[in-house]
């Protein structure tokens, strides 16, 4: 056949497409020469702590473990239950939420979604959304967040939260 035939019998098929591979339609990984790119060097899994108060009320509304793994490319999410034992003997599950990334210079933001109590006559929980910020030095991750929370006739106490996670 010659080159002139080959290229009318391809422009001539019904759907366009050419599919390289062996007769199973496994097209397998086609080498295009370039370079893999680097895993983000923070990528790997972490454990460690999350733990957020009202320190003026001497109040630690959640201590929890948590692992948190951040991808080849720096992205990190992760959705947990923290499990907080009242004064009074209940047991009230808070939900958290964390997003965000790393970038190739170790600085990590993202936000963090949780559950806290407020008042309002009486004490419930409400839903609060922070900036996480910190950043990864070697092996370890050190994180924030700050919030308020609205304590009726006390005022907004300002809550506390840190990650501290390693490798």
């Amino acid at each position: 056949m010659t080159l002139m035939s080959i290229l009318l019998t391809l422009a001539c098929t019904s759907s366009g497409t050419v599919v390289l591979g062996d007769d199973t339609g496994d097209t397998g990984v086609v080498d295009t020469g370039e370079p893999e790119p680097d895993p983000n060097p923070a990528a790997g899994e972490y454990d460690g702590e999350l733990t957020w108060s009202l320190p003026d009320w001497d109040w630690t509304i959640c201590e929890m473990d948590i692992t948190l793994e951040v991808d080849d490319e720096g992205n990190f999410a992760m959705e947990d239950t923290c499990i907080y034992y009242g004064q009074q003997g209940g047991e009230y599950d808070l939900e958290i939420e964390i997003e965000g990334s790393v970038d190739e210079d170790g600085e990590l933001t993202g936000e963090i979604n949780f559950q806290s109590w407020a008042i309002d006559g009486d004490y419930y929980v409400e839903d609060y959304s922070s900036e996480l910020e910190g950043e990864v030095d070697g092996d370890d991750i050190e994180l924030e967040f700050f919030d308020n929370a609205d304590m009726d006739r006390y005022g907004e106490i300002g809550m506390i939260g840190y990650i501290t996670l390693e490798r």
